[in-house]
């Protein structure tokens, strides 16, 4: 059997990139590796070889060049249970010294980066001061491990070590925050006659958060059929799943009327009213899901299609997968940085592939875009605008 990539590997490698790179020159610098070791880029063999020879490239091209950091050092924590980013990424910036610019590299697929972000925003939210060290002393970076890499830097490794590899900058990441009115009660579940817990974990309360895209309707149905099959079969199960859901979708979540509104720098830009397939709302434009399907491939950050009847989804679905929908009638799209969406009946919603059931009591929900709240790591040759601000 070949050599495998390993976090440990992942971790000497990334450290003597970062070590090399301008942008840290004079700086003291805390690596820290949080790592899924049982993600897809670590034990698919054939992806993890693959993986392994890229790395070493990207070493071999940074081998000659001299440290330009004052003092660096590197350690890996592997996560051990769901959740478990959240509490590492807080006991992390908890931690962390002011002396030193703390880097976390985020190893594994976009559960794993939304954990870590997850925490590093609920933690940076308490107080100022928390908020000034997540902007200033700590900063991100995501490497794509996972078999969904589209909330990563790069959705290839080979992209993800090219950004480390050239000039770069630091800039502060939005968010969509994912709010809810109320708590789901007993007698709403017994209503509804669906189980919240058979759709997501229901100990994670919102609000939620998104740093690549979250949406209500169908796209979380096929998350959640997705992460369904993910843990009987690993791999990417993601098209078809999409193509279970054009059939069978309209049948486990009939869709009935609902109220959308949308807004921009507080002014209602549009309302709707009407039954609807789903409403996406990312970051920013230029985004996917489902391991590279292009839902927003233009500005706008926001999708909402309305109802349609079966026979169109199974000879349109194609469209929403190459993000071709966006020259048709099937949505309507818009550039915003809030949505209300009321509603009477259980819905699943996603978050960077993470889902959850939400019933009557907790509409209205509202998906917003936040303050510039944490520290990411983006290439100076970057082609279009992903939702931070250039420090």
């Amino acid at each position: 059997m070949s050599e495998l990539l390993t976090p440990q590997i992942l971790c000497e490698g990334v450290t003597k990139m970062f070590s090399v790179n301008s942008l840290f020159a004079g700086k003291k610098l805390s690596i820290i590796v949080v790592a899924n070791e049982k993600a897809g880029g670590f034990t698919q063999e054939k992806q993890s070889e693959k993986n392994l020879k890229t790395l070493k490239e990207f070493e071999d091209l940074v081998k000659e060049k001299a440290v330009v950091t004052e003092s660096i050092k590197s350690e890996v924590i592997i996560t051990k249970k769901i959740g478990h980013g959240k509490e590492i990424a807080e006991e992390i910036a908890t931690n962390a010294s002011e002396e030193e610019l703390t880097i976390i590299v985020s190893a594994g697929g976009d559960g794993t980066s939304l954990e870590i972000q997850t925490g590093l925003t609920k933690w940076a939210l308490k107080s100022e001061v928390n908020k000034k060290k997540v902007q200033d002393k700590i900063a991100v970076f995501r490497m794509p491990l996972g078999t969904g890499n589209d909330g990563t830097d790069g959705h290839t490794l080979d992209e993800s070590l090219k950004i480390l590899s050239e000039s770069i900058h630091f800039a502060n990441a939005r968010a969509v925050k994912f709010s809810v009115n109320g708590e789901v009660t007993e007698n709403g579940i017994k209503a509804s006659c669906k189980n919240p817990a058979e759709y997501g974990n229901v100990e994670d309360k919102a609000p939620w958060y998104s740093f690549n895209a979250a949406g209500i309707g169908l796209d979380a149905f096929v998350c959640w059929k997705t992460n369904e099959e993910k843990t009987k079969h690993p791999g990417n199960h993601y098209q078809l799943m999409v193509d279970f859901a054009t059939l069978n979708y309209n049948k486990a979540f009939p869709p009935e009327d609902a109220v959308i509104r949308l807004y921009k720098d507080d002014e209602l830009l549009d309302t709707i009213n009407s039954a609807f397939e789903m409403c996406v709302f990312g970051v920013s434009g230029h985004r996917t899901f489902g391991s590279g399907k292009k839902i927003f491939p233009v500005e706008e950050n926001v999708a909402i299609v309305r109802k349609l009847d079966v026979m169109t989804m199974v000879l349109k679905n194609g469209k929403f997968t190459d993000g071709s929908y966006i020259s048709t009638n099937l949505a309507q799209t818009y550039q915003a940085d809030k949505v209300v969406v009321d509603y009477k009946y259980p819905v699943l919603c996603e978050l960077d592939g993470e889902t959850h059931l939400l019933l009557e009591e907790n509409f209205p929900v509202t998906m917003e875009l936040t303050e510039p709240c944490i520290q990411v790591i983006e290439s100076d040759s970057q082609s279009c605008y992903r939702g931070a601000v250039k420090k």
